[in-house]
């Protein structure tokens, strides 16, 4: 249906409903701005991981910790922008 988000689940579809409930184009710039946040934090967290000193002077699971907050990152900003793709039109 028109203004409905459907997503996929095991061998069903789920339908939502969103028209008139919330504000999409409000909740699309949200969330496009929470996709920007991520993308600068895995900018930041690239270039930390880039760059040959802090590699040299970190302890190793401070570079673990690192890596994984980048990971987490970019989990995070695929799953928004997934989110925003679900968004109706």
């Amino acid at each position: 249906p028109k203004g409905a988000v459907q997503t996929p689940l095991d061998e069903a579809t789920i339908v939502l409903p969103l028209a008139g409930v919330i504000d999409l184009a409000a909740e699309r710039d949200r969330l496009a701005r929470e996709v920007a946040k991520a993308a600068s934090e895995i900018e930041n967290l690239d270039k930390k991981l880039a760059n040959q000193a802090f590699l040299a002077k970190a302890p190793g699971h401070v570079i673990e910790e690192q890596r994984t907050r980048r990971a987490d990152a970019e989990a995070l900003r695929n799953r928004l922008s997934d989110a925003i793709e679900r968004l109706p039109a």
